[in-house]
C-alpha cells in the first residue's frame, strides 16, 4: 500500500512540476543577425514574449530603432529542419532532366536557378511583424517564445533580387516607381512574352505582377523583395506520381519565402 502511495506521489511532481523531482527548466536562445555585425544570442531561462526579445535584441547589437525596417525583419523558427530546400532541389533536377532530353532551352535556366538559390540560407520564417509597438498592443502578435529562433533586424535594403527565367539572374539596385518587368526585363527574359511574374514582399507576402503590354498594371515594390519569373514547366513522367501533383514554380517562391536575409 506504501508503495502506490509514492508511485501516486511522484506521478503527482512530474505533472505538476513541484516537489522532489526536478526537470530543466524552458530555455530559450535567440540568435541575433543585424546587418554586418557578428551574430549576437539572447539566452532566457523562461519564455520570453516576443516585444521582451526585440527590445533586447535592439540594445544588445546597439542597432538604432528609428531606422531599423520592420518591414524587412523577421523571426525563423530553428528548432525544426526546414525540409522544403531539398524537395525543391529535387524538383528542380527532375525539370532540369526531363527539358534537356526533350532539348527545350529552359534546362539551362533550371540549371542556372538551382545555383542561384544554393547560394542563399533558409529558415522557417514566422510570416508576421516584430515591431514592438504592434506586437506589444496584439497578444495573438506577441507570443511567448521556447527552443530556438533566428532573429534577423534590418535597415531599410537598396537592391531587388531577380531570379528564374531570366539570363542574368542577381540583384539590381532599388528604383522608386519602378515596376517588376523592368527589373525583369534588365535581366534578360528567357521568354518575352510572359505575361505576369512573382514578387515576394520583404514581409513574405507574394504578390502576381501582370507586366504584358495587353494587362499591365503598376503595382509597387518594396526594397528587398524578390522578383521571381517563372519557368516553363515539364510534364513529368507518370513514375512521378507525387510530383506530377505539385507545380514547380510555386515551390521555388514558397523556398524563396522563407530566405534568409
Amino acid at each position: 500500500m506504501k508503495s502506490w502511495k509514492v508511485i501516486v506521489y511522484l506521478t503527482l511532481c512530474i505533472s505538476t512540476g513541484v516537489g522532489s523531482v526536478s526537470f530543466a527548466a524552458s530555455s530559450t536562445d535567440v540568435e541575433i543577425h543585424f546587418e554586418s555585425s557578428p551574430q549576437r544570442h539572447l539566452t532566457y531561462n523562461h519564455r520570453p514574449r516576443l516585444d521582451e526579445v526585440v527590445l533586447q535584441a535592439l540594445n544588445k547589437t546597439d542597432a538604432d530603432w528609428r531606422k531599423i525596417d520592420w518591414f524587412t525583419s523577421g523571426i525563423y523558427d530553428i528548432n525544426v529542419e526546414l525540409k522544403l530546400k531539398q524537395q525543391v532541389f529535387g524538383v528542380i533536377a527532375k525539370q532540369q532532366a526531363i527539358a534537356s532530353k526533350r532539348y527545350h532551352g529552359s534546362w539551362f535556366y533550371w540549371s542556372q536557378l538551382r545555383n542561384s538559390l544554393e547560394s542563399l540560407h533558409y529558415a522557417k520564417r514566422i510570416f508576421q511583424t516584430i515591431d514592438p509597438d504592434a506586437t506589444r498592443l496584439s497578444l495573438p502578435l506577441n507570443p511567448k517564445l521556447t527552443g530556438n529562433w533566428l532573429m534577423t533586424l534590418k535597415y531599410t535594403p537598396k537592391d531587388v533580387l531577380v531570379l528564374g527565367g531570366v539570363t542574368k539572374p542577381g540583384k539590381q539596385m532599388w528604383q522608386p516607381r519602378l515596376d517588376a518587368g523592368s527589373y525583369a526585363q534588365t535581366a534578360g527574359l528567357f521568354d518575352n512574352t510572359i505575361s505576369k511574374v512573382t514578387v515576394i514582399q520583404p514581409d513574405g507576402k507574394v504578390e502576381q505582377h501582370q507586366t504584358g503590354y495587353w494587362n499591365y498594371s503598376f503595382s509597387e515594390i518594396s526594397p528587398g523583395a524578390i522578383i521571381y519569373v517563372p519557368l516553363p514547366v515539364e510534364e513529368l513522367p507518370v513514375i512521378y506520381p507525387n510530383d506530377r501533383l505539385q507545380n514547380p514554380n510555386d515551390l521555388v517562391v514558397e523556398l524563396l519565402r522563407n530566405r534568409l536575409p
